[in-house]
């Protein structure tokens, strides 16, 4: 299994890492007004902001939390993996697609 598989932050905290910097840059092209789009950037900024950075920090904190307060193994491996692609398609869709969101 690959080191950064093996707990929950390694993958959700890079994820929102990563995320956060093109979100800000994607925010400030739209704010520039240098990529028109027809939505209401506001709101997608703000449902970004909750549920693609936030979600993903508190989830990787809680995985991560989880298993030092319990000494339970929380979700590792290829399901980690699994969540995270699942962040990243709904990150994705809610650029790409017309409407799924709002």
């Amino acid at each position: 299994m690959p080191f950064f598989l093996r707990s929950g932050f390694r993958v959700l905290f890079l994820a929102a890492g990563l995320g956060s910097l093109l979100l800000m840059l994607s925010w400030l092209l739209f704010f520039s007004e240098q990529i028109n789009t027809q939505s209401n950037t506001n709101d997608w900024h703000a449902h970004e902001m909750i549920f693609g950075y936030t979600m993903a920090v508190i989830i990787g904190f809680l995985l991560t939390a989880t298993q030092n307060w319990t000494k339970l193994k929380t979700t590792n491996g290829y399901s980690l993996l699994s969540l995270g692609i699942a962040w990243l398609i709904a990150r994705i869709l809610s650029v790409t697609g017309d409407d799924y969101i709002f």
